[in-house]
This record gives C-alpha cells, sequence and structure tokens, in this order.
C-alpha cells in the first residue's frame, strides 16, 4: 500500500491494489540424474545431480506515485 508522507491515508484504507488483468505464466524444467556404485561388498557410492530451467513471466502493478492535491 502507498504511503502518503510515511502515513496511510484514510482515502487508500480500503482501496484495492489487485490488478484486473494480471497475468503469472511459468514454466520450470526439472532434470535429475541419479547414480550409485558398489565397487565392492562394503562400498557404495551414490550421487545426485539437479538441473532447474524455470521461465517465468508476470505483469503486475507495484508502482505508486503520490501526487499532491493542486499539482499539475
Amino acid at each position: 500500500m502507498p504511503l502518503v508522507l510515511g502515513q496511510q491515508g484514510p482515502a487508500l484504507r480500503t482501496k484495492n491494489y489487485n490488478v484486473g488483468d494480471s497475468l503469472i505464466k511459468f514454466d520450470d524444467q526439472w532434470t535429475r540424474l541419479a547414480a550409485q556404485w558398489t565397487p565392492n561388498a562394503d562400498t557404495t557410492v551414490r550421487s545426485r545431480l539437479y538441473y532447474i530451467d524455470s521461465k517465468r513471466h508476470w505483469r503486475n502493478a507495484e508502482y505508486y506515485d503520490y501526487v499532491p492535491a493542486g499539482w499539475r
């Protein structure tokens, strides 16, 4: 919520700042490789390798300006 001179203005208390046409899209790709090697009966080596690729896009309204009354 925007502040006016560091204070919450009474006119802003009930204003909804959600955006009606906001957009959030994402495409995540997770790749995992697991390996296990047992060279003898007493030894086991385990390893995991991860790769994560994410493409994200969002549109929202997160910028506000305070314009004092009478300024134009």
